[in-house]
């Protein structure tokens, strides 16, 4: 029998109550599920480029008492680092316990998508399918607080506006709870909670003038407008309660200009970015001679091409549809379905909205899919590969699922006209999950179990970085570990260009440079000068250079757009190890 443990009424179409209650084991089945699956491969492989080394080697620094912003660049806010630190206090500094948190994360993640579709399907089969594929596609790991920001902030808000209750104040207190969600978004990622303000203001304007409350909570539209004044005001309460003891923390610490500054910066840079996306669509850049771009990557500076006759412009590649790789072709629908359910889902929801005994199922897949928009914009125009689409797709599945499961629903009162968009929504929904399920089990830029493939080779380095490797991994990993260590001491400094933070984390050698990340985009006037400054200041015992395209150019490898500092490594310190583009210098 169905337990009573959790019970919320949502309206239903006939303006009566649906009760949605699920068993007390389903979590725990999931949960369960999530320690046996990620306990099968959460120690394997490195991520030398990804987000895990910059946050054990962050943590480091703070754990050394370096103050944050100003001896330490942290590129997101606060808290993306901040939880680490005491883990590293308790367990010590371990590369396992860091994994283990971030699985830990992609669980809580599962947990909230079977929430939300509980609440919004009533259909329990299908909340347990959805968290099962949320957790078995989780994302990359280290970055898994993106798509757990937005579920929380999804169940939230649902929880808060389009539940019914039987009194003003419970209300309150779950509005209360969405704007201290919103506000820790804040604090963990200032993009998304811009992105996931309009959404939160939109149903406080919304709420008061639904028929959702059993006591008298409706009235005149006098009333109705205090109330969505009160939701906006809670959310901004929510905001100070807890920036306000992280700003006194800041202004402790010295770094409180810095922390205000980012809430001006974030704001700034995304507006730049949008325009110079709409200013690349109106001009395209151009392209690379076919000389140019058959060359191929050189580490020797006479030999390599003018940068003039260089692509400068960064240029992600994205896969094609008319690529001679099938992989590539069903990855280039991977990324551009979603796009065109999206569409079809926000057609969906308009055509709900206008008739008022559908409008509640309209709010609901509304409020639904726009929190899993927040992640669009950073897969589809700024990272179109597989990583940043795992992330977006987390959420995605959830709304999807729910737009399936209303369209079926719909389907018997519909009229015929509106039965094809449905039909059109439910093929390119299901084809947009189940290509996105069959690629992402392959892929081992998703989080899930694919990464494990081949991996049997343990290798062992400092920081509780115990991991499983290939064979060529393990051979390429081990002899940069053996000859960082070999020509270097603890104390020393590693410098690893343009990033590859894991690198200093596993050999537990520091870094003197301010930003662990440089590429073509991001660096400097100066950058050329102050990199050499500092070399010439600090003397790295070793300096690893990983010479790729990091943003899809060929300009954008090091030794191209570096090619002054490139340089100066080659010529004041020895290649002792160069295997594919790793290239490891040592001291003279």
């Amino acid at each position: 029998m169905l337990t009573r443990r959790f019970r919320c009424s949502l309206p239903d179409q006939q303006g009566g109550k649906i009760h949605v209650s699920f068993k007390h084991w389903i979590p725990l089945l999931l949960v369960l599920f999530a320690l046996c699956y990620y306990g099968s491969y959460y120690r394997c492989s490195l991520y030398p480029s990804g987000e895990g080394g910059v946050e054990g080697v962050t943590a480091l620094r703070l754990l050394e008492g370096k103050i944050p912003m100003v001896e330490v660049a942290l590129n997101y806010n606060l808290f993306w680092f901040y939880p680490i630190v005491p883990l590293f206090q308790i367990f010590g500094p371990s590369y396992t316990v860091l994994r283990i948190f971030f699985f830990f994360l992609a669980t809580l993640t599962g947990l909230l998508s079977f929430y939300v579709l509980s609440l919004t399907t009533r259909r329990l089969g299908i909340a347990a399918l959805g968290a099962l594929l949320v957790i078995l596609l989780p994302g990359q790991l280290f970055r898994n607080y993106m798509a757990f920001l937005v579920m929380l902030n999804m169940a939230l808000f649902l929880k808060a506006f389009l539940c019914s209750y039987s009194s003003y104040r419970k209300r309150l207190l779950w509005i209360s709870a969405a704007g201290l969600a919103l506000s820790l978004t804040f604090l963990i990622r200032i993009d998304l909670g811009l992105f996931l303000t309009p959404l939160f203001l939109a149903l406080s304007l919304v709420y008061p003038w639904l028929p959702l409350e059993r006591c008298k909570t409706k009235g005149s539209p006098l009333r109705c407008l205090k109330l969505s004044l009160a939701a906006c005001m809670i959310g901004v309460l929510g905001f100070f309660v807890l920036h306000i003891p992280v700003y006194y923390h800041a202004l402790h610490r010295g770094f409180a200009p810095s922390f205000v500054m980012q809430y001006q910066q974030w704001p700034h840079m995304i507006t730049t970015q949008a325009v110079q996306l709409v200013k690349k669509v109106l001009t395209p850049a151009p392209k690379l001679t076919k000389a140019v771009a058959q060359q191929p990557p050189s580490t020797h500076t006479s030999s390599r091409p003018q940068l003039s006759s260089l692509n400068q412009t960064t240029n992600l590649l994205r896969a094609s549809l008319s690529s001679p790789d099938i992989r590539q072709r069903v990855t280039a629908l991977n990324l551009y379905l979603p796009l065109v359910a999206a569409l079809l889902l926000l057609f969906m929801a308009v055509a709900w909205l206008i008739k008022r005994e559908t409008q509640y199922r309209a709010l609901l897949l509304l409020t639904s899919l726009g929190c899993s928009l927040t992640l669009f914009p950073q897969y589809f125009f700024w990272r179109p590969d597989m990583v940043h689409l795992s992330e977006f797709m987390v959420p995605m599945t959830v709304s999807l699922l729910i737009g399936i499961v209303f369209a079926l629903e719909a389907w018997s009162s519909s009229k015929s006209v509106f039965k094809l968009l449905l039909v059109l929504f439910l093929i390119v929904g299901a084809t947009t999950l189940s290509l996105y399920l069959i690629n992402g089990c392959q892929s081992q830029s998703t989080g899930g179990i694919a990464i494990s493939e081949g991996r049997t080779r343990e290798f062992v380095g400092e920081n509780g970085v115990h991991v499983k490797l290939k064979l060529n991994e393990w051979e390429e990993t081990s002899a940069v570990y053996q000859t960082i260590l070999h020509h270097s001491q603890p104390g020393d400094y590693l410098i690893c260009f343009p990033y590859n933070p894991e690198i200093n984390f596993m050999t537990n050698r520091r870094s003197y440079r301010y930003n662990l990340y440089c590429d073509d985009v991001t660096k400097s006037n100066n950058f050329d000068q102050d990199s050499i400054r500092e070399i010439e200041t600090f003397h790295p015992a070793v300096i690893v250079v990983t010479n790729w395209p990091i943003n899809g150019t060929e300009y954008s490898r090091f030794s191209n757009w570096a090619a002054t500092t490139y340089r100066y490594i080659e010529s004041h310190y020895l290649l002792d190890y160069h295997e594919g583009i790793i290239q490891v210098f040592i001291r003279r």
